[in-house]
């Protein structure tokens, strides 16, 4: 029982997202600690509400605040809902009615990085919003426009202690740390998470590691057709079909127009669903 406690502390500490120090208060005296704990589903929080102490539940918004202590620390242990609106008005109120001075957002969260694995931990450096794109008037996607904020950093101390704490009593569990992307979306395309990656990553790795990670992104149309081509069996006779689409793809960035002349213009116009259309007169168009 002890450990399970241990562990559930540990999943408190480590939040997928930035625990950030609110400093203020009514007087010259420093504030009491209180820490809030938001989680967007009954799931993230349902185990913390069971190990911790509860003595006060408030309604707000129709968001439940659990007020009690939690291995002898002073919490509010809440359910926002889904959305960074939800979460926001989760924040404020908070902050505004129950005079939290730290914030831990956990949760259940996909990843951009092969490397990750589903149970890995994951601490926020800092945090930014993927979804957030205002560049058509002048400013950096992800950007606040008019307060140069762009990523919201957490606070180092709480990010020290949610690591060790991982690390001290849950020596199997896996964790990181590294930037979180938030969004009012749903990624489930390799495309998504490339262009994620493109926007908010890249740099920034670039940034911690001294390098920067790159890649291109190369129209794949028709590369099925000439895959199953009799030219393609010729040029790559020990292949299968899939290795001949992959290499033809290859090959288009390393020389476009060599490698797009071995296909059929239907094939390359309108990609596999060609034949959806009039034949005849598709190819008339094209000649």
């Amino acid at each position: 029982m002890k450990k399970t406690i241990k562990g559930i502390a540990a999943v408190i500490a480590v939040a997928v997202i930035s625990g950030v120090l609110l400093a203020g208060c009514s007087n010259n005296s420093a504030p009491k600690e209180r820490i809030g704990i938001i989680g967007a589903m009954d799931a993230e929080v349902k185990s913390l509400k069971e190990a911790a102490k509860i003595t006060k539940t408030t309604k707000i918004a129709e968001m439940e605040f659990c007020e009690g202590t939690l291995k002898d620390k002073d919490v509010v242990i809440v359910k926002c809902g889904m959305g960074k609106v939800n979460a926001g008005i989760c924040a404020h109120t908070l902050i505004n009615d129950f005079n939290c001075t730290a914030i831990i957002n956990t949760g259940v969260a996909g990843s951009l990085d092969n490397q990750r694995d589903i149970g890995d931990i994951v601490v926020s450096t800092d945090a930014v919003q993927h979804d957030y794109d205002v560049e058509a008037i002048g400013f950096k996607k992800g950007e606040i426009p008019y307060t140069g904020q762009y990523a919201f950093p957490a606070d180092e101390a709480l990010r020290a202690a949610a690591v060790k704490a991982v690390r001290e009593s849950a020596d199997d569990i896996r964790v990181f740390e590294g930037r979180v992307c938030s969004g009012d979306q749903f990624i489930n395309k390799k495309e998504q998470k490339e262009k994620i990656i493109a926007d908010f990553i890249r740099g920034y790795n670039a940034g911690k590691r001294g390098k920067s990670l790159s890649y291109v992104i190369v129209n794949e149309a028709g590369a099925s057709v000439y895959s199953a081509s009799k030219l393609a069996t010729e040029e790559y006779p020990d292949l299968d079909v899939g290795e001949r689409s992959s290499a033809s793809i290859a090959r288009r960035l390393q020389d476009p127009l060599s490698e797009l002349v071995k296909i059929d213009p239907k094939a390359i116009g309108v990609g596999q669903y060609q034949h959806d259309m009039n034949q005849k007169r598709l190819g008339e168009v094209l000649d």
